[in-house]
């Protein structure tokens, strides 16, 4: 099969192997397409080589404004998998993607969540809905950068300037230390009687 694409021509042959990145980190995507193979019982049929198709800031008067986001989980899993990513931009569109890990058949896409943004200049809102049930809320967001967004972990744990005592969710928790000595005391003033 022969498929025109941006004014080349792709050969697939047999199969296709297409994966979806942002190669050079300038916001706009680039396709790779993977070499194609196929097997039988005898032979192993190689099709046209691997293809990088590189797409480039202002060609064709291209000057769109972008954001990538790259996700880490701290409760909900390391890569954000499940979450949801709400952007909305000053005229009023609300873009929505979840995090899938960027897996397909043969290929896999890059796990950053892209955003075009036409000629907005700033997002107004920046939410990540996170399947441990946290939000995250970014306001006034600069465009075209790539912005890693952590998750929050929402246990405060503090302690007084003696080191005594720790605080962890306003339940004051003592250290191991002086449980363990309170503890052996008890045992001895038990066995003593």
């Amino acid at each position: 099969m022969r498929y025109k694409f941006f004014g080349c021509y792709l050969d697939f042959e047999i199969g296709q192997k297409i994966a979806v990145a942002d190669y050079d980190n300038d916001g706009f995507l680039d396709i790779f397409a993977g070499s194609t193979t196929s097997k039988s019982l005898r032979k192993t049929y190689l099709g046209t080589p691997s293809q990088l198709f590189q797409n480039q800031e202002g060609i064709n008067g291209n000057t769109n404004k972008w954001i990538e986001i790259d996700l880490q989980g701290i409760q909900s899993n390391r890569d954000g998998i499940g979450a949801r990513v709400l952007v909305t931009t000053p005229d009023g569109i609300i873009q929505v993607r979840e995090q899938n890990g960027g897996l397909h058949v043969f290929a896999q896409n890059s796990s950053r969540l892209h955003f075009g943004l036409g000629q907005n200049t700033i997002i107004s809102k920046l939410e990540v809905q996170w399947t441990s049930g946290e939000t995250t809320i970014l306001n006034d967001v600069p465009v075209n950068q790539i912005l890693k967004v952590v998750e929050a972990f929402p246990n405060t744990i503090t302690g007084d300037s003696s080191a005594n005592l720790l605080i962890y969710n306003n339940a004051i928790i003592m250290p191991l230390v002086s449980y363990l000595l309170m503890l052996t005391v008890t045992v001895i003033l038990l066995l003593s009687k």
